[in-house]
């Protein structure tokens, strides 16, 4: 049975930076695959979102990790940010070790 796609408007979907607010993200692997269906892979993704933290200076409220894609609801603590930047981050990362 193949996966549901996303309607094409959320895959563009804008991230804003707003300043004291707390942001929920969702996001997908690659092609919506079962990558974090495996314990390694998972391992990988909570390394990762460590390293974002620390780089990215953000309190994460609460997180969920489904075998094809990952829930995410976190707090920047500067007034300078980007979403976009700590998604690629852990994205990144994961990659980086996933093809090593």
């Amino acid at each position: 049975m193949p996966t549901p796609q996303p309607p094409d408007d959320y895959k563009r979907c804008r991230r804003y930076n707003d300043v004291g607010h707390a942001h929920a993200l969702t996001f997908s692997c690659f092609q919506r695959g079962p990558f974090l269906s495996k314990d390694r892979s998972r391992r990988w993704f909570v390394r990762a979102l460590e390293v974002a933290r620390e780089r990215h200076a953000f309190d994460l409220w609460a997180w969920c990790i489904m075998p094809e894609h990952v829930h995410l609801l976190l707090l920047p603590r500067n007034a300078e940010y980007s979403i976009s930047s700590i998604l690629n981050t852990i994205k990144q990362s994961v990659t980086n070790v996933a093809l090593a």
